[in-house]
């Protein structure tokens, strides 16, 4: 003889409860919310901090994007743009500055409509390559280096440039 009884537990759907919806849409909340907290963060802690020591590791955190910083003649204030949109940052300069392309020439940048400075990084972590010379410092910026390589004068370049091309020579 065949049962015909039905197992009542085979018969029941399975599907989440309200209860438990509402449980992953908080905890989805949360983290979404400790992200963008972390992101403005982030971002105001590097327009506060920004100097000519930093700057290369400061725009690199900027994973993903471009990102530049410009220095206008106008009370050499700087500005940070990410992905075109402005910022304000702290100065940079507290007098004027000359800028130059990375070379052994030393030859001089020069920028339009007021801006003295220019400095970016594209999402690929290539970044700009430069000479800065200060009132009280010359740095050196390259893609090798994370923080600019820093000499007491411009005239020191030279030695700079000399002594890199003797370690090439060198490993040869």
């Amino acid at each position: 003889m065949i049962s015909t009884t039905r197992n009542v537990n085979s018969t029941k759907k399975s599907a989440f409860t309200l209860i438990e919806i509402i449980i992953v849409i908080i905890l989805i909340s949360i983290t979404y919310s400790f992200v963008l907290g972390s992101f403005n963060k982030r971002t105001k802690s590097i327009d506060d901090k920004v100097t000519l020591n930093n700057l290369k590791s400061n725009l690199l955190v900027e994973l993903g994007e471009d990102v530049e910083v410009q220095c206008v003649e106008e009370n050499l204030k700087c500005f940070m743009f990410i992905d075109d949109e402005k910022t304000e940052i702290n100065q940079l300069f507290s007098a004027d500055i000359s800028v130059y392309k990375y070379s052994k020439e030393l030859e001089q940048i020069e920028y339009a409509n007021d801006v003295i400075f220019a400095y970016s990084c594209n999402k690929h972590q290539k970044c700009s390559e430069m000479i800065v010379e200060t009132k009280d410092n010359t740095y050196i910026f390259n893609d090798i280096h994370k923080k600019p390589i820093v000499l007491e004068s411009l005239s020191d370049v030279n030695d700079y440039f000399d002594k890199k091309i003797d370690e090439v020579k060198d490993a040869f």
